[in-house]
């Protein structure tokens, strides 16, 4: 796994369960201070999109992403000062909703599963 860089100019992220706007106004997987802020984006060895999340101080905040190798979504949530919040969804390779999770604080507090067979 490597990291891209690029420039990312004028969009901002806003993470409305804990109130945190980002305004990217930073390049893509910035460090400062030993420290991660800003949207990143992981990729594999072939170039495809693995994940995309952002952080702030260190801490994952906002939207976040998780794909399969074939670019199918395999996990999305938000999350809010490094802890897991609100609805997270998950899917099978082949795009079906496999299981959904409600977060409070990094702690599960529902969680349902859904009967398919892949």
């Amino acid at each position: 796994m490597y990291y891209i860089k690029l420039v990312l100019v004028g969009i901002g992220l806003f993470c409305c369960s804990c109130n945190t706007c980002l305004h990217l106004t930073h390049k893509i997987n910035q460090v400062t201070d030993n420290k991660k802020y800003g949207l990143w984006i992981m990729k594999n060895d072939t170039n495809g999109i693995i994940t995309i999340m952002s952080y702030n101080n260190n801490l994952v905040v906002g939207r976040y992403t998780e794909y399969y190798e074939n670019g199918n979504i395999r996990t999305t949530g938000n999350y809010c000062n490094g802890k897991e919040v609100g609805v997270w969804k998950y899917y099978s390779p082949d795009g079906l909703l496999t299981s959904k999770r409600k977060y409070r604080k990094g702690e599960i507090i529902v969680n349902k599963i859904y009967n398919i067979s892949w």
